[in-house]
């Protein structure tokens, strides 16, 4: 691979991150009428509890979810993006965002409070309805790391469920609520990747003391190593665009080494081509 540099544009960065589809123009802020709020010392301490905020569109643009409180509650809103009445989901204190059917909220949500993390699927048009429970597995932990494509309509999700060190990746349908391993962890994987396209695009492996990028090759289904860090190197890739043989990072970097003089460090994104290492092999991430 030729000499790489690393292009620092957010804005490329912020769209390779996007999997879902949003729309151009929001509706007016949604409102809607809570119940009286009594006398409540709350209000004494904080200027506007009422106030709704974190508006999300769904990808097709024909729904809108907000959040804002009811009682003492933060509580979901869901109504139709040219007006009526609101769906009222109380989910706790951890906010839902949309699936890419547009239908379906995901929620991620530990009830009992010791790292059992639950990724439930609340349908908006039935909102009575109980919550589909995805990964109903006593002792593991699950997180979605993909709301879905429009192609496969598939949310991805990895979880502990069959070794608690080690987190496999699985497929969910939210029409069917079927659940199924699509990549098995061998031990050794710290980060699985989303590509752009919406599949596994990558993982990271460690080893020696070492982090490896190995990119998925879509033709041969294999891995192949395109860049290693030390173990303590706090690089994190986030996405990687395989056709244009792109990764996303994140990564804690001190401005120190920038030449601004400070001492503090912070979280930068930078989609660039990862650049080969002493011993390693070079290659793009095509």
């Amino acid at each position: 691979m030729a000499p790489i540099t690393s292009r620092i544009a957010l804005t490329a960065g912020a769209c390779l991150l996007a999997g879902c589809a949003g729309w151009s123009t929001l509706p007016p802020p949604a409102s809607t009428q809570l119940p009286a709020p009594g006398a409540d010392p709350l209000r004494a301490f904080v200027a506007s509890i009422d106030a709704p905020s974190g508006s999300k569109p769904s990808p097709d643009g024909k729904k809108l979810l907000w959040h804002a409180m009811y009682g003492r509650e933060v509580t979901t809103f869901v109504r139709n993006a040219e007006g009526g009445d609101a769906a009222v989901f109380r989910l706790g204190r951890n906010l839902p965002y949309w699936a890419c059917d547009s239908r379906h909220l995901i929620h991620e949500s530990d009830p009992a409070g010791g790292g059992n993390t639950q990724v439930m699927l609340i349908d908006t048009e039935r909102p009575g309805a109980t919550p589909v429970n995805l990964t109903p597995w006593k002792g593991s932990t699950s997180h979605v790391i993909h709301a879905g494509d429009a192609a496969s309509g598939k949310l991805v999700l990895v979880s502990n469920r069959r070794d608690a060190a080690l987190f496999d990746v699985y497929s969910a349908d939210p029409a069917s609520g079927k659940v199924e391993m699509v990549w098995k962890n061998n031990g050794d994987v710290t980060r699985w990747i989303m590509d752009v396209d919406g599949s596994v695009g990558a993982r990271v492996r460690r080893q020696d003391n070492q982090h490896f990028l190995q990119v998925l090759n879509k033709t041969t289904n294999t891995w192949k190593s395109v860049s290693a860090w030390p173990e303590l190197a706090d690089i994190r890739p986030i996405r990687v665009d395989r056709a244009a043989g792109n990764v996303f990072v994140m990564s804690r970097l001190v401005p120190e080494t920038a030449g601004n003089g400070t001492a503090a460090s912070v979280d930068r994104g930078l989609p660039c081509r990862m650049p080969p290492q002493a011993g390693m092999l070079s290659a793009s991430a095509r």
